[in-house]
């Protein structure tokens, strides 16, 4: 990697990392105090069998230990629909649950009303990785519900699907 101040070297890397666009999604669970949740982009899947999926959620995120220690965690993945949303839930310390767009799910996990997916999972793994953490969990239930186009995330920017392109000229 190009040498220099970490913070031209972390500036760089999250430049050219840009150019990967991502869905969002936010990652919520329940405790003790409520609901708790947090705006992320890094989710995939990884298994078929068993059925597993991964988020990376920040070590300084004040959300991430309230959620691992519930042991079960959300994911709903957002709509373009959904931009001030995902906002909202990315500042540390807001008031996230304040719209009445949020159910609980047949499990007791927060949803968001009108996600493309939800998915309903058990923290089967936490792998330390840099300033992140790498969240692996065990899907319990998950259901597709509508067929709205995603919010993507770009080059640092909110983005929404265009056309499907051609393949082979057609």
């Amino acid at each position: 990697m190009t040498t220099g101040s970490s913070h031209d070297v972390g500036r760089l890397f999250r430049d050219v990392m840009g150019h990967f666009c991502t869905g969002i999604a936010i990652i919520t669970s329940y405790d003790d105090v409520g609901p708790v949740g947090l705006t992320c982009q890094s989710v995939a899947s990884v298994s078929l069998s068993p059925p597993l999926v991964l988020f990376c959620g920040g070590k300084r995120s004040q959300s991430l230990p309230r959620i691992l220690a519930t042991g079960r965690f959300a994911i709903s993945i957002l709509s373009a629909r959904h931009r001030d949303m995902a906002l909202q839930f990315a500042v540390s310390g807001a008031e996230k649950f304040r719209y009445d767009q949020w159910l609980l799910s047949p499990g007791g996990l927060p949803q968001l009303v009108g996600a493309l997916v939800h998915v309903e999972c058990k923290v089967e793994a936490v792998h330390p990785a840099g300033d992140h953490d790498i969240v692996v969990g065990l899907v319990e239930f998950i259901e597709a519900s509508t067929e709205a186009m995603p919010l993507l995330f770009y080059r640092s920017e909110f983005r929404q699907v265009g056309g499907a392109l051609a393949i082979n000229g057609e």
